[in-house]
């Protein structure tokens, strides 16, 4: 990544964080028009829309980034939660059980793995939550 890639992005997440969004977002866009392959550009992109206008907003952005940092479960926990906002279930499942294939430390993938199982009542889907559950008590 270039310097001024880097710096875009750094400036974008400081902008984020003091609440200045739509800056945030102006930063982040300009390093991806720069370089389009930049995880971190795009991941800054969409964290910057969802603050600002909802995870919905920002799927394509998310989508964008495990595209091209395709081991971030991070990256897939959030996309999992773009899905969910926009109904998108059968999606947000699966990126949630790509997430938990990354990073199986994180709790709240599971949580919301579990919540989605339970609430699609599928009998397929009962030795998946419970799977999660055992996950989540040996941690």
């Amino acid at each position: 990544m270039s310097e001024e890639i880097d710096d875009l992005v750094k400036k974008s997440a400081e902008l984020r964080e003091s609440g200045r969004l739509e800056e945030a977002i102006l930063s982040a866009r300009r390093a991806t028009s720069i370089d389009s392959e930049s995880a971190n550009a795009w991941w800054q992109l969409a964290l910057s829309v969802a603050q600002k206008d909802g995870e919905g907003a920002a799927l394509e952005h998310f989508k964008k980034t495990v595209e091209l940092a395709d081991a971030y479960g991070f990256g897939w926990h959030r996309l999992g939660n773009a899905y969910k906002s926009v109904a998108m279930m059968d999606e947000a499942v699966e990126a949630w059980e790509t997430a938990c294939e990354y990073d199986d430390e994180f709790e709240w993938t599971r949580y919301n793995l579990i919540d989605a199982y339970n609430s699609r009542d599928l009998a397929s889907e009962k030795e998946k939550m419970l799977a999660q559950l055992v996950e989540l008590e040996t941690q």
